[in-house]
């Protein structure tokens, strides 16, 4: 089969494309049978229902999940183009967006993409374990993951990262079945899902480049063997083909939006986040939040929403905030730190960092699993030490690689198990009792780590309520205010606001339309309210510390004549939301700077 011949090269892909010939391969066809399938659909089946149960503890949208789900729903009633924005990724709000041909409901089919993806997970990662470890050890994996709490409750989230996990852990497992056959048509196939999963996250494209810079290595030890480097090289381009083919109608639209190529405007607004964060950029305040001299931008607006601020940033030929190498270093190495200090078993607990080990070191490698093993962490190295460090430490940042994780706890399971089952054998002499031995200790472990472990999750999650005062709560006051908008309104509402839940609920889908409070006077407030074609202005006691120079509206002191407030509601001691109408009086928009 030539290279460049599509038809041909699809048709190989659908041939090899079963779950045989990517991860069984080399394997008797009778080791995986029925008892598997029935095995595996089961766990599925309760993975599922678990879930389902886990998401009467989501009250609201909120934060990034609000972004991805105006994006979702404007592709949905306006068309998939309107999916493209510059920094939030496309590849989640498209896919929500074509299923929400089955019910209006943007909510409950987000979070339902991220249960479904969150639940198929379990399928490329039972087949592998199965392979390398056996049905025994890919019962313990699948078991352990279809039920761990954090991760089963992170699932029921409408964002992005269910989806990217099920997507980079089938590339990075098809990935090592390439570098052991040199196959074309896998290969295109794995460049296909890295590319879907870089159009899900942009950091989606490092999975390319850990791939890349393994095949690299290949290349090399070919060339000192003085063995043939072609089929590896052609390796390389045939998954370079597959990235290609579905990333560049979205590079295309990067070019055109901000005048440079890039992969996203993520990187370089999170990037002055990080160093603003540190304090050491010498500028005051919040650049971010501040408004423009003539009250008409917000720095915050243009990133999260408007998608102009690479563009702004060059027409003024300055960035908001200085990026200095040396700042960018030292911000890298402090994390880094917390990331091995206690980031990492924060993320993944000391019970499953344990499993880990014991399933990684509790035995010798042979020489193909070592090239395995290395291969699987070049990942964990390249995002746990060096990403995630460059940017913000956050646990569910950990949360992408942990399904390949589960591949060595599953094997540290049994490892812990058979060792007790062999200390008992040795300690126990009574016959009838040594009968019993080997469902008891694997009994005896189970119920170590779910009370000890899995239990203790669940209750926390079990503990959440619709009431909390947390920032990072769900803000079921503006999901409240937002249906009363939407209730009370004849037109689509566009709403000042913090967190910009109350808009989704309001019905104004248009991401573009979303405004934020920004830090300044009241006065200039309203005159940027004006120029963005504000109706409400939308202020929660969560968030007071969010707007101090205007807080003194949530207690409905000082308004002026251009505010009426039209509700108010408090549920519950510190979840106070209030809405104020701004009439259609004239509000300058010039401010002089003394």
């Amino acid at each position: 089969m030539r290279l460049f011949e599509p038809y041909k090269l699809w048709k190989t892909i659908l041939k090899n494309f079963s779950y045989k010939n990517i991860f069984l391969k080399n394997q008797k066809v009778s080791d995986f049978n029925r008892s598997d399938c029935f095995y595996v659909c089961c766990i599925m089946i309760l993975a599922l229902l678990f879930r389902i149960f886990l998401l009467r503890y989501r009250f609201a949208v909120s934060f990034d999940e609000v972004n991805y789900l105006k994006l979702a729903a404007t592709g949905a009633i306006e068309g998939l183009g309107y999916v493209f924005h510059t920094y939030w990724s496309p590849f989640y709000p498209l896919v929500v967006a074509l299923f929400s041909k089955v019910t209006p409901d943007f909510e409950w089919v987000g979070r339902m993409v991220s249960i479904i993806t969150g639940v198929l997970v379990i399928i490329p990662i039972y087949l592998f374990s199965h392979k390398y470890f056996g049905r025994k050890v890919a019962k313990y994996t699948a078991s352990l993951l279809a039920f761990y709490p954090s991760l089963a409750f992170f699932n029921t989230r409408a964002q992005t990262e269910s989806l990217y996990i099920l997507l980079i852990t089938i590339a990075v497992l098809i990935g090592w079945k390439v570098l052991q056959n040199q196959s074309k048509p896998l290969a295109f196939l794995t460049g296909i899902l890295f590319g879907c999963a870089y159009l899900t996250k942009p950091e989606g494209i490092g999975f390319l480049v850990v791939f890349s810079a393994v095949l690299f290595v290949y290349i090399i030890y070919y060339l000192l063997k003085k063995r043939n480097t072609l089929p590896w090289i052609l390796v390389g381009l045939v998954m370079a083909g597959g990235f290609i083919a579905v990333s560049i109608p979205y590079l295309l639209y990067l070019k055109q939006k901000t005048g440079v190529w890039t992969i996203s405007a993520k990187g370089k607004a999170n990037q002055q986040f990080e160093a603003h964060a540190t304090g050491l950029t010498g500028v005051k305040g919040d650049p971010f939040r501040t408004l423009s001299k003539d009250n008409t931008e917000v720095a915050i607006d243009q990133i999260y929403h408007i998608g102009s601020f690479v563009q702004a940033e060059q027409q003024r030929g300055t960035p908001t905030v200085p990026v200095r190498p040396y700042v960018v270093l030292r911000k890298y190495l402090e994390n880094l730190y917390k990331v091995i200090a206690f980031a990492i078993n924060n993320a993944m607990t000391s019970v499953l960092l344990i499993l880990t080990v014991l399933g990684l070191f509790g035995s010798a490698w042979k020489r193909e699993r070592t090239k395995r093993e290395l291969y699987l962490m070049a990942y964990f190295i390249f995002f746990w030490l060096i990403v995630i460090p460059m940017f913000h430490i956050n646990n569910r940042y950990f949360l992408p690689l942990l399904p390949l994780c589960f591949i060595w706890i599953g094997n540290g399971f049994a490892v812990i198990v058979a060792w007790l089952q062999q200390t008992m054998f040795q300690t126990i002499t009574f016959k009838k009792l040594r009968t019993f031995i080997p469902k008891f200790a694997l009994i005896l472990i189970t119920s170590a780590i779910v009370i000890g472990l899995y239990l203790p999750q669940l209750g926390r999650v079990m503990l959440r309520s619709p009431w909390s005062l947390e920032y990072w709560a769900d803000p079921v006051e503006q999901k409240s205010a937002g249906e009363w908008i939407k209730k009370h309104s004849t037109q689509k509402p566009v709403i000042m606001s913090r967190g910009h839940t109350v808009d989704f609920y309001a019905g104004n889908y248009n991401i573009a339309e979303s405004v934020t409070v920004p830090r300044n006077e009241l006065s200039r407030v309203l005159a940027y309210a004006k120029h963005r074609g504000v109706n409400y202005l939308v202020l929660n006691e969560r968030y007071r510390s969010g707007y101090p120079e205007i807080s003194h509206l949530l207690d409905a002191k000082q308004v002026p004549d251009e505010l009426r407030l039209v509700y108010q509601e408090e549920k519950k001691p510190g979840l106070k939301v209030v809405v104020y109408e701004i009439c259609a009086v004239d509000v300058k928009l010039e401010y002089h700077v003394k």
